[in-house]
C-alpha cells in the first residue's frame, strides 16, 4: 500500500510538469540524526525533480525529492537497515545576483525504514530547510542545502545535500515565436503600422522615417548579437565584445543601408523605466560598433523595453535571453 502512495505521489507531481520547464537534480546527503533516534549518522543518495511554477504562484518551484540509504547502522548494535525518504516540497528563491540565489523550502514526506528495531518506526515528517544555489554553466547548476526533518513520532534529523541542476523541458508557449515578418521585394510596398504602447512615441524620428518609407527594401531580418547585458544595467561586459565581430563584418560588405540597432530588457521593473533602460543599452551598442570602426551616420537605436519577450519571462535563465540587442540593417 505504501508502494502505490509514494508512485501515486511522484506520478501526480511528474505529471504536473509535463507541459512546463522542468528541472532534475542528482543528489548526495548526509543524515545527522538527532533526539530519540538509535540509528548512526549515515550518508544517502537522491534524486529530486522540480516543476518552476508560474509567476502569479507564492512559490517559484515545487519539488519531489527520493533519498535512499543502504545499510545504515544502529547504535550500539550490528544491525543494519535500508531508509527511503521521499518529501514534496515547495520552494521559494531570492535572487542574490546573476550567479547565486538563496532559497528556502518546506513541505511533508515520508519515511520508510525497513527493518525497524529499538522503536524505530516507518513515519510521515514535515520538514523546512535553507540552501544556496549557484550556476556553473547556462544548462548547469550546483546548490547546497540542509533540511530539518520532524517525524510525527517525535524523531529528529538533519538532512544536507549537494547536488548539480540540470533543465529538462520548457513550457510550450515560452518557445521563441518565429519572426514571420517578410522580405520586401516590393519597391513600393505599403508600409504595415503596428501599434506600440504610449513608451514607443519616445524612439527616434529617424527611426520611424526609415521604417515607413515606401522605398524601404529589407536586406536581413533583425539578427541577435548574442550581447546580453546584466540585470538593470546598460553595459557590455567585456567577454561579449567579440560578437559584434560577424555583424560588423557583413555591415561593412552591405556599405550602404543604415544599422538599426533594437535593444531590449526583461520584465523586472516598470514599463516605462525599462523603455529607458532598452534606450540606453542600445546607445551603449552604438557607441561600441563606432569604436569597432562602423560609421556613426549609419547607425540609428532604437529601445522596445519590455514590449517584445524573445521568451516568456518565467525564469532567470530566459530573463538573460530576453535582455538582448538585435541588429539590421536596411536601405
Amino acid at each position: 500500500m505504501k508502494k502505490i502512495v509514494l508512485s501515486s505521489i511522484a506520478v501526480a507531481t511528474l505529471s504536473l510538469a509535463a507541459d512546463y520547464k522542468y528541472e532534475i537534480s542528482p543528489m548526495i546527503g548526509y543524515i545527522d540524526t538527532k533526539d530519540k533516534v538509535d540509528i548512526k549518522n549515515h550518508k544517502a543518495i537522491g534524486l529530486g525533480a522540480y516543476r518552476n511554477m508560474d509567476e502569479e504562484c507564492m512559490f517559484d518551484q515545487l519539488e519531489l525529492a527520493l533519498f535512499h540509504s543502504n545499510d545504515a547502522e544502529y547504535e550500539n548494535s550490528s544491525l543494519e537497515t535500508d531508509i527511503n525518504l521521499i518529501s514534496v516540497n515547495a520552494i521559494k528563491e531570492y535572487k542574490l545576483n546573476d550567479t547565486f540565489n538563496l532559497y528556502a523550502l518546506a513541505g511533508v514526506g515520508y519515511e520508510q525504514i525497513k527493518d525497524n528495531y529499538f522503536g524505530n518506526e516507518s513515519d510521515p515528517f514535515g520538514n523546512y530547510g535553507v540552501g544556496i544555489k549557484a550556476k556553473l554553466h547556462e544548462q548547469v547548476s550546483l546548490k547546497l542545502d540542509a533540511r530539518h526533518l520532524l517525524k510525527f513520532d517525535g524523531d529528529r534529523n538533519v538532512l544536507y545535500t549537494l547536488g548539480l541542476v540540470f533543465p529538462l523541458g520548457e513550457k510550450a508557449s515560452q518557445a521563441p515565436q518565429e519572426n514571420t515578418q517578410p522580405i520586401v521585394t516590393d519597391p513600393k510596398p505599403t508600409p504595415v503600422v503596428k501599434e506600440e504602447p504610449k513608451e514607443q512615441e519616445i524612439v527616434e524620428s529617424k527611426v520611424e522615417q526609415v521604417e515607413t518609407k515606401a522605398v524601404e527594401e529589407i536586406i536581413i531580418e533583425p539578427i541577435d548579437l548574442g550581447v546580453h547585458f546584466d540585470t538593470d544595467s546598460a553595459k557590455i561586459r567585456e567577454r561579449d565584445i567579440e560578437k559584434f565581430y560577424p555583424f560588423i563584418e557583413y555591415a561593412k560588405y552591405v556599405d550602404e543601408g543604415k544599422i538599426v540597432v533594437e535593444a531590449h530588457t526583461d520584465d523586472v521593473g516598470t514599463a516605462k523605466y525599462n523603455m529607458g533602460l532598452s534606450h540606453r543599452r542600445a546607445q551603449s551598442v552604438k557607441k561600441q560598433l563606432i569604436m569597432m570602426g562602423v560609421e556613426d551616420n549609419r547607425i540609428i537605436t532604437k529601445g522596445y523595453g519590455e514590449t517584445r519577450p524573445k521568451v516568456e519571462n518565467s525564469s532567470d535563465e530566459n530573463r538573460q535571453i530576453n535582455r538582448r540587442v538585435e541588429a539590421k540593417v536596411v536601405k
